[in-house]
């Protein structure tokens, strides 16, 4: 994380502790969830500024809800450093929402790649890192939710006829699926 974002997070931690006294290693865990939160907050500001430069803020919005629900369940590969999480996310949201828009992929070949990624979340979701690793008896459940989550993607798509959504849901798919395999999730599981 960014010293700044360390520092605040201390600086609030240390204010919050004023008025609700914490043990050491709890301040900790509060410093870190503050951290965390201001960084992801900092990350989605930049996004919306792209999306609204770009014209694409309601498809950004859409694009960003699926992955997160999606990746949430499915889990799966994370980068070590946070500005290539950012610049990697950023391209990924931003540019998937925008290349929804103007793609055109024929119905069966977007199947197809569906069908492959459905298959992977099948096969390897939920996976877990090594710093976050998925306890054994929330694999099942979370396998189920993953697939159900998948599957209501592809047909709400389906549904209504929404070809923009549909690509979404296909670029959202690939991406998650793709963290989720072993060749690319190994590193991290070591």
């Amino acid at each position: 994380m960014d010293k700044f974002e360390h520092m605040l997070a201390l600086k609030l931690t240390k204010w919050m502790n004023r008025f609700y006294p914490r043990e050491e290693c709890e301040q900790v865990v509060i410093a870190y969830g503050i951290e965390v939160f201001i960084d992801n907050i900092f990350k989605l500001i930049v996004y919306m500024f792209i999306a609204i430069y770009l014209g694409i803020v309601k498809e950004s919005i859409l694009m960003l809800l699926l992955f997160a629900i999606l990746r949430k369940l499915a889990g799966g590969m994370h980068f070590d450093k946070n500005i290539v999480c950012f610049l990697v996310t950023g391209i990924f949201i931003v540019g998937g929402a925008y290349l929804s828009k103007i793609i055109s992929i024929n119905y069966i070949i977007s199947s197809i790649v569906l069908l492959i990624s459905g298959l992977i979340l099948l096969k390897y979701a939920p996976s877990g890192t090594k710093k976050n690793p998925v306890v054994p008896e929330k694999m099942k459940p979370l396998k189920i939710k993953t697939v159900i989550t998948f599957v209501v993607y592809v047909i709400t798509a389906i549904i209504l006829k929404d070809k923009i959504l549909y690509n979404m849901v296909m670029i959202v798919s690939v991406v998650v699926s793709i963290a989720v395999l072993p060749v690319v999730n190994r590193k991290y599981k070591e």
